[in-house]
């Protein structure tokens, strides 16, 4: 399956995309010019890191680092100048909050993916898995804009949908799950004459 996929992928972008907006094409994804400022600003974003690894320059603190520490953090890749937003969450990420933020952030992904493959499996409600299902895909499609896309600070809007995703989740993980009634521990007599009854009835 994969070299076909790969083809349908080469194909996509090589006919299908240009042809169907050619001024996006032209002026966002064709544009090596767009592509240099990225790896550009992605330097920056490490130098950064590399100058505070651990706690990172601050939350929100990357436009205002790149703009008064201009002999360290601004870039030039190809003769295109790096900008004052990361352009990519995970960079975000470590150069604004460190590896401590980075770690914080990871284990809440891992928790996601980790309750939402638990209620995939272990719902009896089919819109519960359906749901798990959908969380599954949601973070997966997050994570891949965030590469390209820099929406830690974005509260209005990319984080916000997903957070409220992500708390429903919360909510269908701590559903009450039903237990034995406890006669059935506690009373032995109780389950034998139920057996003895449907041996009768048999």
């Amino acid at each position: 399956m994969i070299p076909f996929l790969a083809f349908f992928i080469w194909m996509a972008f090589a006919f299908v995309l240009p042809n169907l907006s050619h001024e996006l094409w032209e002026t966002r994804i064709n544009n090596r010019r767009t592509i240099h400022a990225r790896l550009a600003t992605y330097q920056s974003a490490l130098a950064m890191f590399y100058d505070h690894p651990l706690l990172g320059v601050g939350f929100g603190a990357f436009p205002e680092a790149w703009e008064r520490f201009p002999d360290r953090y601004f870039k030039e890749y190809e003769g295109e100048d790096s900008v004052s937003t990361p352009h990519n969450f995970a960079l975000s990420l470590l150069a604004e909050m460190g590896l401590a933020g980075g770690v914080a952030y990871s284990l809440l992904l891992i928790q996601i993916f980790r309750f939402s493959l638990r209620l995939a499996t272990r719902a009896k409600a089919p819109f519960h898995r359906a749901y798990a299902e959908a969380m599954i895909s949601i973070t997966v499609a997050y994570l891949a804009a965030g590469l390209g896309l820099d929406f830690m600070r974005n509260i209005d809007f990319v984080n916000k949908i997903y957070f409220i995703f992500a708390g429903t989740l919360s909510g269908l993980v701590d559903l009450p799950v039903a237990r034995p009634k406890p006669s059935s521990v506690q009373e032995p007599h109780v389950l034998l004459r139920e057996e003895l009854l449907a041996v009768g009835r048999e």
